[in-house]
Parts: structure tokens; sequence; C-alpha cells
């Protein structure tokens, strides 16, 4: 409802904008008479008005409102290309530029809310984009395990290492690998009944929100937060042994990664 209140005032601000900036490119290349400079300024006052509304509206989402504006833009065009209003092609350009305007506003204040963003943590002796060199304990995925799990990058290998000490308690571990360094890492915990695993699961939150600031997104049973050096996903699952808790903690490196 916030939204749509907000949309509905950027775009009588558009409008308002649009409707000055006709005025006032028409009255200095002489379309309208030199008495239209005078409603300049009252609907520039309106537009800015009517829009300074729609942000307070909507100050989590100000990116939004630039949408009105290219639509007038391109309303600005389309009336350029087929009527005798050549000069609505400025008034284009600058609806474009100004919903770029506040599509940066937007992005910068969205920035600014989130912070800065936090280095993801280690699991065990085991951090993002070490090398495996010297590990003991690692087993390579078998063939079936590769044929279920699937290779996504040139060079990447993937093992089974042994169980890890994490939170207190025993998690099984997976690791992925790409030319020897660690792209992956993805601890996991299985219970068979609810009640044993949801303290585990809440644990997991607590600790993850606490060393990462709030999640990026989240819906029921998974959790997702960005990082420095890549992101970190907390998911849960049922499964056939009961309920899965997995953490995948991933390398911002992967981007640079050469997909098979």
């Amino acid at each position: 409802m916030r939204l749509s209140v907000s949309l509905a005032l950027a775009a009588g601000a558009a409008y308002a904008f649009s409707f000055a900036i006709d005025l006032l490119i028409g009255g200095l290349i002489g379309v309208y008479p030199s008495t239209a400079f005078l409603p300049v300024v009252t609907w520039s006052v309106i537009s800015g008005l009517l829009l300074l509304a729609a942000r307070a509206i909507v100050a989590d989402r100000l990116r939004w409102l630039a949408i009105p504006y290219v639509l007038f833009g391109i309303l600005a065009t389309l009336g350029a290309l087929v009527g005798t209003h050549f000069y609505s092609f400025g008034v284009a350009g600058l609806l474009f530029v100004h919903a770029s305007v506040v599509w940066k506003a937007g992005q910068q204040k969205s920035a600014k809310q989130k912070g800065p963003l936090h280095a993801s943590f280690p699991i065990g002796p085991y951090c993002l984009d070490a090398p495996i060199d010297g590990i003991v304990g690692l087993r390579e995925f078998s063939l079936d395990e590769y044929a279920v799990m699937g290779r996504q990058f040139e060079g990447e290998r993937n093992y089974n290492a042994r169980p890890v000490e994490f939170l207190g308690r025993k998690w099984n571990l997976m690791l992925g690998t790409v030319n020897g360094r660690i792209y992956k890492i993805a601890p996991f915990l299985e219970a068979q009944r609810k009640e044993d695993a949801t303290p585990i699961a809440m644990a997991t939150l607590r600790y993850c929100s606490e060393i990462l600031g709030k999640p990026a997104s989240q819906k029921t049973g998974l959790f997702a937060w960005d990082t420095s050096d890549g992101n970190t996903i907390l998911q849960t699952a049922v499964v056939s042994e009961g309920l899965a808790i997995n953490l995948f903690i991933t390398s911002r490196s992967v981007r640079n990664f050469r997909r098979v």
C-alpha cells in the first residue's frame, strides 16, 4: 500500500516536472509566449514537493520512484516521434536524466542502510580462498557423488572433510575447490526430530547474525548474507533422515571461474 501511494505521488511529480520542462524549453525556442516562463517555477515546486512526499513514504525503496520518470520520458519520446513538438526529445532526455538521479540516490540510500559488509567466518581450520595443501583427512568425491553433485567450474575438485567442531557440535563438512583453493565450505547436520534440530538451527542463525549482521534476504528455511568475500547461506530442509541444517559459505572468486 505504501509503495502504491508513493508511486502515485512520484507519477504526479514526474508529470509536474515534465510540464515545467515542456514550458521552459517551449518558451526558450518561441513555441510558447514569454508568459509561459511564469508557471515553470510553480510546477517545479509542485514536482519537488510531491517527490519529497513520495520519498518520505518509502525511504527504504527509493529506486522505485524512478519508474514514473522513465514512463513519462517514453511518452515524451513517442510524442516527439509522432507529433510536431520535436523539442519533446529534450523533455524526454531531462526526464531520463532525472530518473537516473533518483535511481542512484536510491542505491546510495540502500547501501548506507545495509552498512559495510563483514567477512565470512572460518569453519574449523577451513577458510575461503585458502589452499588445501597440507590438509589431512580429505576424501575426494566418488564418481557417484560427482554424478549427483556435479561440477560447475574448470579445475574443480570436491572433497568430504573430517567432521569439525562448530557451535559446540560435530558437523559433517564438504569442501569445494578450484585449482587447489577453497571456494565453498559446506558444513551440515541431520537430526531425526524437529525438536532436536530447531535449537541448533536457531543457534546457527544467531551466530551468523552476530558475525555478519542482518540477512540480506530471508524466507522460511532460508537465510542469506552478503559478505565482503562472497556470501553465506543457512538452509534447513526436510530429508529422509529427518531435518537437515546446511551452511553454504561461498567465495566471491567464483565470479572469475570458467564454467564447464
